[in-house]
């Protein structure tokens, strides 16, 4: 399995293919090993040729390949679209794409469809309904919330599960449970901001120190965050926020 994060600089053809060849190279090796560099910084005078060199490498792998795509969204170009239509409609089956984005992708998908080859969650799937909120509470609480609290929340947050996950942070440490649920029911109007300061100021102030010099950047690892905050143990602080905010 792969993960591509998309952003904004994705919208030129060449950088994103050679992204997306990065990608692949990962599970195998081979795939995009002989598309010449020229031939992808002139992309738009031979796409066909570079598409079909790519499905061509795919052909020989034997194994699936799952390559996630997030935030679709920031991809606009036309040129961007025309690769992922063709790749998804036309490239070998080992290739299995999980796409996130926060609008219509604007792809062609009919075929799958129809194929039922494609598998689609929405923003109601993705909801936590009452069911699935007690279970998630028990399981990260130990016990279960009173029902009007409960219902309280899902009606707050519309069932979202990352802003459940930060009430339940909030809710792990607070002294006054029924109290915090009442205020943020009441009077908040930024679900992630108003939840995410009440966990921030859960953390002693050397750990939000390093939260907040972190947060710059989208995706962090162990050597980054020592350099970024100067902390040799910055590992042992990431790991420490994972275990607060995992499932």
């Amino acid at each position: 399995m792969r993960l591509a994060v998309l952003d904004e600089d994705d919208n030129d053809a060449a950088r994103f293919l050679r992204h997306l060849i990065a990608a692949l190279q990962k599970a195998s090796a081979h795939i995009g090993k002989d598309v010449a560099e020229d031939l992808v910084a002139d992309f738009a005078s031979d796409s066909r040729s570079v598409l079909e060199a790519i499905a061509g490498d795919l052909a020989q792998v034997q194994h699936r390949i799952v390559l996630f795509l997030d935030d679709l969204q920031l991809v606009e170009g036309p040129e961007i679209r025309g690769i992922l239509d063709w790749l998804i409609n036309y490239a070998p089956r080992p290739l299995q794409y999980v796409i996130g984005t926060r609008r219509d992708p604007g792809l062609r998908l009919s075929g799958l469809r129809v194929r039922s080859q494609l598998l689609e969650l929405g923003a109601e799937q993705l909801q936590f309904d009452a069911a699935e909120a007690v279970q998630f509470y028990r399981s990260r609480l130990g016990q279960d919330l009173p029902a009007q609290d409960l219902q309280t929340l899902l009606t707050k947050t519309e069932g979202w599960p990352a802003a459940l996950e930060l009430a339940a942070l909030v809710l792990a440490g607070s002294s006054e449970p029924k109290a915090f649920i009442q205020h943020f029911a009441g009077t908040d109007t930024s679900v992630v901001d108003y939840l995410g300061d009440m966990v921030l100021s859960q953390m002693d102030e050397r750990t939000r120190d390093i939260v907040f010099r972190i947060s710059m950047f989208d995706r962090i690892c162990a050597p980054l965050a020592r350099a970024v905050t100067g902390a040799n143990d910055a590992e042992e602080a990431l790991l420490g926020c994972g275990r607060a905010t995992s499932f």
